[in-house]
């Protein structure tokens, strides 16, 4: 197991940078409402237009500094997760290539070019998966716990209730 983890190694600059991105295109979706809120409870309350163009310019930036991330994060885990199968590939050729006669006699050749394209791709896909989509949610799920944490609202029972629920539920 340890050798499978090997060549993530050489990709922990990446893998860092996809947390960052991550943790930004998570803040950017979390600070929105509070701009729409913000525009109804002050700009349209008030008429102030010039606010809520203020507050509208900087839900653009925030959504696109958060299609940046999105953007940076897919491509550096689709870099990650294509070298990390490359390398897996390779790996697996190497082991291969060690079997003796006896080894390759029983177990059959379309079995392992299947296991090294089909299951290596699968390993692939899975861990782009988990950059983009999978350490997403619980990020997400934190974030919106601290974020309701700093609104002060009474309803933050059901979102830690809900949190906890789904943690145990997938866990």
């Amino acid at each position: 197991m340890k050798q499978l983890l090997k060549p993530l190694k050489k990709s922990i600059i990446q893998i860092s940078l996809i947390l960052i991105f991550l943790l930004i295109n998570v803040y950017c979706n979390l600070t929105l409402p509070s701009y729409t809120a913000d525009i109804v409870d002050i700009g349209i309350q008030n008429t102030d237009f010039n606010y809520i163009i203020n507050v509208g310019t900087m839900m653009m930036i925030m959504v696109l500094i958060g299609v940046l991330a999105t953007i940076a994060l897919s491509y550096l885990s689709s870099k990650v997760s294509s070298a990390y199968g490359r390398d897996l590939r390779k790996m697996t050729y190497e082991k291969i290539l060690k079997f003796s006669n006896f080894e390759l006699n029983k177990i059959s050749r379309s079995s392992l070019i299947t296991r090294n394209t089909n299951d290596v791709y699968q390993i692939q896909t899975f861990l782009a998966m988990l950059f983009t989509t999978i350490l997403f949610a619980p990020i997400l799920g934190i974030g919106s716990i601290i974020k309701a944490l700093e609104l002060g609202t009474n309803l933050l029972w059901i979102i830690v209730v809900t949190f906890i629920s789904v943690v145990y539920l997938l866990g």
